[in-house]
């Protein structure tokens, strides 16, 4: 099992390759991790991590419910099974394992490398999220 505060730590230098900002929880009225908001203000998301997908189904539901209009939720997990991933698409948030999240993010830094801007990387980062 992952640290916690590692996996979220992690999960935001990703949203943070891609020039997001990420603004962490600091109150316990919310039940996301953090926020990322894409440099354009166009994508907004709240982001819950769970490394154990199969024990954070409750919060999940619970935080479906308070995602600010405009946002969309997106959980971080170690892995799950095709059942959650059918259920992240029939209630409207987007389920993604770390180490995909972190491929997109290392593909980005490739390219920057590269080509010494953003490309359409990010586009398929976002569209990825929903």
């Amino acid at each position: 099992m992952v640290n916690l505060k590692t996996f979220i730590s992690k999960t935001t230098i990703v949203f943070k390759t891609f020039d997001f900002t990420v603004k962490r929880t600091k109150n316990n009225s919310e039940i996301w991790n953090f926020s990322a908001m894409s440099p354009s203000g166009d994508k907004k998301y709240v982001v819950y991590c769970a490394p154990d997908i199969s024990k954070a189904k409750g919060i999940v539901k619970i935080a479906l419910k308070k995602v600010p209009a405009g946002h969309r939720l997106v959980v971080v997990c170690e892995n799950y099974e095709g059942q959650d991933q059918q259920e992240s698409v029939d209630n409207g948030y987007c389920l993604v394992t770390f180490d995909k999240l972190n491929e997109y993010g290392v593909e980005m830094l490739d390219i920057l490398e590269k080509e010494g801007g953003l490309t359409p990387t990010q586009q398929k980062f976002t569209s990825a999220l929903g």
